[in-house]
């Protein structure tokens, strides 16, 4: 049964179904990173899926998947990427975090 508009049932169901495409893409990021050794955190605090790379990186996507973004933070100035090729947002990333000073 579908939960009428503007329940909070129906908000949840929102959610899930509008984040599908992102956590798909965020999902096979992620895969590709162990292939640098790289393990992060899959979160979705107040409904925005994202990884966490330790508390320097962030990388996050929008609704339909198709744009990476990493930075420090959501609200923070970020670079991007297209999607369809993970493996060089994969390699971006693995050399910020690589070279990346220690906290």
């Amino acid at each position: 049964m579908i939960p009428p508009p503007g329940t909070p049932a129906s908000d949840r169901l929102r959610q899930v179904t509008q984040w599908g495409l992102a956590i798909a893409a965020l999902q096979r990021l992620r895969a590709r990173l162990t292939d640098h050794e790289i393990f992060p955190e899959l979160v979705r605090e107040g409904g925005q899926p994202r990884l966490l790379l330790g508390e320097t990186l962030t990388v996050w996507t929008g609704y339909s998947g198709e744009v990476i973004y990493w930075g420090p933070d959501l609200g923070a100035p970020a670079a991007n990427a297209p999607a369809f090729d993970l493996t060089d947002v994969a390699r971006r990333i693995a050399e910020l975090v690589y070279t990346a000073p220690a906290p």
